[in-house]
């Protein structure tokens, strides 16, 4: 791992700054506290999730750690699945038990899909002092959400791979449209991940969890291109350990002589949620790889075509928009082009995403005012060069990731081709700036009238 600190900015103050990425990469969380004035973008990180545990066996620190916030006897609400119950959640529950916690369940038949209409049934017991969730990625988001609306701390005991949100600000549920939703919450105060558990995890959730991960070097370009180009705050360092998390999970992968290192994964991810966490924001979920795949399930839902998982979509999305991305920088604009033209993406998303005209007015993005356009165009001439380094390397890394990815199916990736045609894939890159929000590198080709000419031919 330390020979990844090589790649990172020079700018980087060779001391504390290095301390805090290699404690970062530790999940030292005793090691970060407040860095007042100690990160050079000037913001106070910290960490409200108290313990992060991993390791087998590590269930039994679990009733020592609860006491920190509820006593014995206390009521206490755990949210899981049948699967999940099946795979080491049964064991947590009735450890919970012999300490003293009164059990109240909701245990979902079928893994939840992760919407707000499932997270808004889920009954609390009037005397529940804490929730605890047992399971994978959507049993976190909802359980986040359900805490946070009842002002209740929460745990998350993970029996997952897919963990790169689960200690993230947000939880991300779908409304009633078929809309995701990005909706502020409290973390988890604890994470615990007995890596026995894990070998009950389907090959199915691997690939897509490796996918998902290595869609956010998009995410982390994004990041980049917002704080130059819309000028959004920005850390070096944050931008440093999330390039360093995923260059780790690759160099890991592509060494090991076992196909499948599926403990470095499931750490890998939770790291990189604790980074978002630690940034108090939610752009290292808000990429173009994310609003891609996002336009890609509903579309797919609508057409009642077989979906694929989301971070197989993301992963997908975030090769294409890679090349879009390289071409874009490498290449000099000439002639007039026109701005977006929204009433026709209007027309558009309702035709092909079935979604009404009345919810897409709402999310999409508006025309920009000449001078905003002038601005834009001026700052990204300025930091192009910068851009266009980043994006380079993007193209090394994505495709060591590729090929990694396709290995991890029994396959070898035979049953990706083919799953996204060239109309469905210009359709969603052009649609995803206006039905997900958040700047992206993509929101400002869309804005400049780059990206029309990908569903112009829909018409």
């Amino acid at each position: 791992m330390l020979l990844l600190y090589g790649m990172f900015s020079e700018d980087l103050k060779p001391n504390r700054q290095n301390k805090l990425v290699q404690d970062f990469l530790a999940l030292k969380l005793s090691a970060l506290p407040l860095y007042k004035a100690g990160c050079m973008c000037g913001v106070s990180h910290s960490m409200q999730t108290l313990s992060i545990e991993f390791g087998k066996g590590i269930l039994d620190k679990l009733p020592d750690f609860m006491l920190q916030f509820v006593p014995t006897l206390a009521r206490i609400l755990v949210i899981s699945d049948s699967y999940s119950e099946e795979a080491g959640g049964r064991a947590a529950i009735k450890k919970l038990a012999k300490s003293g916690y009164r059990i109240a369940t909701h245990i979902y038949k079928d893994a939840p899909e992760g919407n707000l209409m499932e997270a808004n049934q889920i009954s609390i017991p009037e005397d529940c002092m804490l929730v605890v969730g047992i399971g994978g990625a959507s049993i976190a988001e909802i359980v986040k959400f359900v805490a946070t609306k009842e002002n209740k701390p929460c745990v998350i005991i993970l029996n997952s791979v897919a963990a790169s949100r689960v200690l993230a600000p947000a939880s991300c549920l779908v409304d009633d449209n078929g809309l995701e939703q990005t909706i502020q919450v409290t973390p988890p105060v604890g994470l615990f991940c007995d890596a026995d558990n894990l070998r009950y995890v389907c090959d199915k959730f691997i690939a897509s969890s490796f996918g998902e991960l290595m869609a956010k070097y998009i995410s982390l370009f994004d990041y980049k291109a917002a704080s130059v180009i819309n000028k959004e705050p920005f850390c070096d360092t944050a931008y440093n350990i999330g390039i360093a998390i995923l260059d780790d999970l690759i160099s890991t992968f592509a060494d090991s002589k076992e196909k499948i290192c599926i403990e470095k994964l499931a750490l890998s991810s939770i790291k990189f949620g604790a980074l978002s966490q630690w940034l108090d924001n939610n752009r290292l979920f808000c990429g173009s790889d994310t609003a891609c795949g996002h336009v890609a399930k509903i579309l797919f839902k609508y057409e009642q075509r077989k979906s694929r998982r989301r971070g197989e979509f993301e992963f997908m999305f975030a090769r294409v928009v890679q090349c879009i991305y390289k071409s874009f920088l490498e290449g000099e604009i000439r002639g007039f082009i026109p701005p977006p033209d929204n009433n026709m993406r209007l027309d558009r998303i309702e035709e092909f995403l079935g979604l009404k005209e009345s919810v897409a007015i709402e999310k999409i993005r508006p025309i920009l005012t000449p001078l905003s356009t002038t601005l834009a165009k001026y700052r990204l001439d300025e930091y192009k060069a910068d851009l266009l380094a980043a994006c380079n390397q993007n193209t090394n890394r994505l495709v060591a990731a590729f090929k990694i990815f396709k290995r991890l199916y029994d396959d070898d990736g035979y049953n990706l081709i083919n799953v996204l045609d060239e109309s469905s894939s210009g359709l969603c890159v052009s649609l995803a700036p206006d039905l997900k929000s958040g700047f992206t590198f993509l929101s400002y080709l869309k804005d400049m009238g780059h990206l029309d000419e990908f569903i112009e031919d829909l018409i």
